[in-house]
């Protein structure tokens, strides 16, 4: 029993082990999700910053000309800005939601996984737990048997003593009925042994 609950421990540990090595697996993993994504990001804006440097440009030589695009102008960018904030943020927050669930639907298969192991080892040391308890009681028997035995033979030997001490003068006379005692008496003792015994 205790092999089995040091085996549950062992197994406790590796997982924990295990899990927290996904963890940082999984911690890498997003990172580099993220640079990549980031870079795209960065690709995108970069794109899109020529672009509005670009435009920038020429409104600056409109503005040359028509000085109310201005405010235009910076109305725009600063919306521009906002938006892209925005959906930078709302970006970051659907990857995080994601990851998150990817990280639940993970931890409950490995609880599910944990919990059908800890159900076997359990099952396994009931199991050893009742055999154990059943070969006790067989040693108790067993036990019990022998001091009855040994209270028997103690007897018998007794009986062989009184027997010896009888006098000569009464063995011929005596002899068949020591031979008939001395048996019934191992029939006796034959017959209160346990059947594996005999």
């Amino acid at each position: 029993l205790q092999d089995y609950r040091a085996k549950l421990d062992v197994l406790r540990e590796d997982n924990e082990n295990l899990l927290k090595r996904n963890d940082d697996l999984m911690v890498l993993a997003s990172d580099a999700r993220n640079f990549k994504d980031e870079l795209d990001i960065l690709r995108n804006k970069c794109e899109k910053m020529t672009k509005l440097e670009s435009t920038i440009d020429a409104y600056k030589i409109k503005l040359e000309e028509m000085s109310d695009l201005r405010q235009q102008i910076k109305y725009l960018e600063e919306t521009n800005l906002r938006l892209f904030d925005e959906k930078a943020n709302l970006e970051q927050e659907y990857k995080q939601a994601k990851l998150l669930q990817t990280q639940v639907e993970f931890h409950k298969r490995t609880n599910q996984e944990l919990y059908q192991k800890i159900s076997e080892l359990q099952r396994i040391a009931d199991k050893a737990e009742f055999e154990k308890s059943r070969t006790e009681e067989r040693l108790n028997a067993v036990n019990a048997e022998k001091i009855n035995l040994t209270n028997q033979i103690e007897l018998l030997r007794e009986t062989n003593e009184q027997l010896r001490g009888v006098n000569l003068d009464e063995a011929d006379g005596t002899t068949n009925s020591k031979d008939q005692l001395t048996g019934s008496l191992e029939d006796l003792n034959f017959l209160n042994l346990p059947a594996d015994v005999r």
